[in-house]
């Protein structure tokens, strides 16, 4: 009996030592599966009181080696009147372009953004900006960024969603 237990505990060490390895393995392995890299850019508009692209959704996403550009609008409750600004469009990008955003959302955070945040309203725009990977995001939330975009130190969050509208192939005087 005594030589069971032992067997059977030699068994189980060697058994949580597999089990150990396996899993510090399969940290390094999974870490270099999910480089910290870039995969998405995302503007989210919601606005509180138009109705033609009162929601629209900007997503500028990175798949392997290839880059697609997803824009989606809704008109305010889905009204009939403006059914040409819902819409789900799909195009496809290139690398240069998403990099390039990439480098100026990454200079987003060296900002002092507090001046934007101060100033709120009932009426306008929420514009959400986010980027990053499968595990972690940055979002930069601002209330209608073409108000007073200089005084509140947003000319270079401002000119991101710009870009990213223009990408959309929208107009921004229909978005903004």
């Amino acid at each position: 009996m005594n030589l069971i237990a032992k067997k059977i505990a030699t068994s189980s060490k060697l058994i949580l030592f597999l089990i150990f390895s396996c899993l510090l393995n399969s940290k390094s392995a999974f870490s270099q599966w999910l480089p910290n890299v870039t995969d998405y850019i995302s503007l989210t508009l919601t606005h509180s009181r138009r109705i033609p692209y009162n929601n629209v959704r900007v997503e500028f996403i990175r798949f392997d080696s290839d880059y697609y550009v997803t824009v989606m609008s809704k008109a305010l409750d889905n009204n009939k009147e403006f059914k040409s600004s819902t819409f789900y469009r799909h195009y496809n990008s290139d690398r240069s372009k998403f990099n390039a955003l990439v480098g100026k959302l990454k200079k987003l955070e060296e900002l002092d953004l507090s001046r934007a945040i101060t100033l709120g309203g009932k009426d306008g725009i929420n514009c959400s900006l986010s980027f990053g990977t499968k595990i972690k995001t940055h979002t930069f939330n601002c209330w209608t960024p073409q108000y007073e975009t200089k005084e509140r130190g947003l000319t270079e969050y401002y000119t991101i969603c710009k870009e990213l509208i223009k990408l959309a192939k929208l107009k921004e005087e229909d978005v903004f």
